[in-house]
Formats: C-alpha cells, structure tokens, sequence
C-alpha cells in the first residue's frame, strides 16, 4: 500500500488520510448511539465525543503526511499540515462550523440543562482551539523558506505515440 507505511506509521495518500476520517464518523456515532440507546444522560454522549474528537485529532496530526513529506524525523509539534493552504482551509471551514454551532445553541435551540449548555460550549471552544492551530501552523510554514521541488516521478515519456505508431519530435 503506497499511501500508508507502517513502521513508522504514517498516512500519505488521500484515501487513507479519508479512511481515518471515516473511522472517527464511525467510531464517534456508534459510541453516541450505543451511550444513548443505555439511557446515558445527554451530558455523558456529548463528554465522549468531546474526548474521541480530542483523540482522533491528535492522530491525524501526528500520523498524517503530505507526499513528498519525510516520515522520519517527528514533525516539529505546531505543524498540523504538509501545505499552509491546508491549514488555512480547514481552520477557516472549523470557524465557521463553530459560528453555526454557537448560533445554534445560543439562538436558535438553546439547551435546556445548564450542564448539557457547558458541554455544548466546551466542544465550541474544542473546535475554535483546533481552528487556531491550524492557522498557526499554516503561518508558521508560510514563514519558512520554499521546499525544492518532489523528484520527477522517473516515469519517461513515450517516444512513440501508442495511437499512431508515430514517432515524437
């Protein structure tokens, strides 16, 4: 598999990079519906998607890499992305989904139990949090010099087109 190495395990390829990001819709609902389907309290559903959102983040950023990113060594602990475009992106899209969740619960649908409220607004803060990060990196990595270019992938072209049989100038 080229998008995914082991040892160290790292992500490369979109796919995979999707396939986290699947596994924590999947894991996050399962665990919000089995915790409701027990009769949890509101409160208790919201805490452990706080804490899986938390959990998976702290994955995608450490194992997650760009393609002609090195695996080994560590990133250095503030860069989030390969690319600042990135970080910008997704932290601007966080933003945004925390405007909508704040209007939401302030607004429009306010909760009923104070505590569900601070849950609520915890993860809010989470979100705004993980927005901040990933502007910083994308900063960061403007700040620095230019990466060189990737290494030709070694593929040649053709000196004959498979059409035509003709040769190429």
């Amino acid at each position: 598999m080229s998008g995914v190495s082991i040892r160290p395990f790292r992500l490369t390829a979109w796919w995979a990079k999707l396939g986290l990001f699947v596994a924590y819709l999947v894991v996050g609902q399962a665990g919000f519906f089995l915790l409701e389907s027990v009769g949890a309290p509101i409160v208790v559903p919201l805490i452990f998607g706080l804490v899986v959102s938390s959990l998976f983040f702290v994955l995608a950023v450490r194992v997650s890499r760009g393609v002609h990113e090195p695996r080994i060594p560590r990133r250095p602990w503030w860069r989030a992305t390969a690319r600042p475009t990135a970080g910008f992106v997704i932290g601007g899209l966080a933003v945004l989904f925390a405007g909508s969740e704040l209007r939401q619960y302030l607004f429009v649908e306010p909760p009923g139990d104070p505590l569900e409220f601070v849950v609520i607004m915890f993860g809010i803060l989470q979100v705004l949090l993980i927005a901040a990060y990933l502007i910083n990196s994308s900063v960061r990595l403007r700040a620095l010099p230019a990466e060189p270019k990737p290494p030709k992938s070694g593929l040649v072209r053709p000196s004959r087109s498979l059409r035509s049989g003709k040769a190429r100038a």
